[in-house]
């Protein structure tokens, strides 16, 4: 009974326990943890289905061209004088056929591309004051170990001419001021530009000049208007830049002052930043 007693006066004596802050702490970020790497995972997933089903496309369609290549030969009559016909009609099929391969080949390294560049874009939507439509946009933000970081964003203008979709990058440093580039840009067609690297695709890096956006900080790297059922138009470009829809990727390299340099990457299959482009599109006018 003494020994009771003693007991209950130390643990009367010693108070309510307290909660351990610093546990609750690493509580939290043990469950942050957990949520962002099931939403990594998951975001994995849908990316390898999604390879899974364009490599089962591509063993459909060459099963489809080969059956088609044979239908050719029992068509094919040049003695028949419908022949002609029926030859200009089997070489538009062809032509369509190889620019569907062509477009499926590019979707399949377009969404390789976006899983391998582990860039993460995040999707806003809100409704337009003016129009009644939406205006969507991406944003990401890349950085170096320069203290160089490229906030990137690409948005849908819904103008009523024509859709156009921005690529636009915005130059900050690791406090998040913008870096002033002003100073070395040019003056080309009465537009202030900059002079960038650029590489599209599996081509040759080449030098390239990019417009200056609303601030002294901001390039807008690529600006195409889209059209109902035809190929996109790059705006304000060079002859022979390609087509949006040719596409799989993009990378820059901008050199700040004082010899410093950022690369960006533009991955135009990654899930978030192709819904923007097809909304785009899918404003235009038939």
């Amino acid at each position: 009974m003494k020994r009771l007693c003693v007991a209950l006066l130390l643990f009367f004596a010693a108070g309510p326990v307290r909660p351990d802050p610093l546990a609750d702490s690493r509580g939290r970020l043990e469950e942050i943890q957990k949520r962002h790497e099931a939403e990594l995972t998951a975001a994995r997933e849908r990316q390898f289905q999604q390879q899974q089903q364009l490599k089962q496309a591509q063993i459909d369609r060459d099963k489809a061209l080969a059956a088609q290549r044979k239908q050719q030969l029992k068509l094919l009559d040049p003695s028949d004088p419908l022949g002609l016909k029926a030859r200009a009609q089997l070489e538009e099929k062809n032509r369509k056929a190889e620019e569907e391969a062509a477009r499926q080949q590019v979707m399949h390294k377009g969404v390789e591309y976006a899983l391998a560049s582990q860039t993460r874009w995040t999707l806003t939507e809100v409704d337009s004051p003016m129009t009644e439509h939406k205006l969507l946009s991406v944003v990401s933000e890349q950085r170096n170990d320069r203290g160089l970081v490229a906030f990137l964003q690409v948005k849908c203008e819904p103008t009523n001419f024509l859709p156009r979709v921005d690529f636009i990058a915005t130059i900050l440093d690791e406090q998040g001021e913008g870096v002033d580039i002003s100073s070395s840009g040019k003056m080309i067609m009465g537009s202030s530009v900059y002079l960038v690297t650029r590489r599209y695709n599996d081509r040759d890096p080449e030098q390239a000049v990019v417009r200056f956006g609303e601030y002294d900080n901001q390039l807008i790297l690529m600006s195409y208007g889209l059209f109902a059922h035809q190929k996109s138009e790059p705006i304000w470009t060079l002859l022979g830049d390609p087509h949006l829809e040719d596409l799989w990727r993009v990378m820059y390299e901008v050199t700040i002052p004082r010899e410093r340099k950022i690369v960006i990457q533009l991955p135009i299959w990654n899930e978030s930043v192709h819904q923007v482009v097809n909304y785009c599109q899918s404003l235009a006018m038939p």
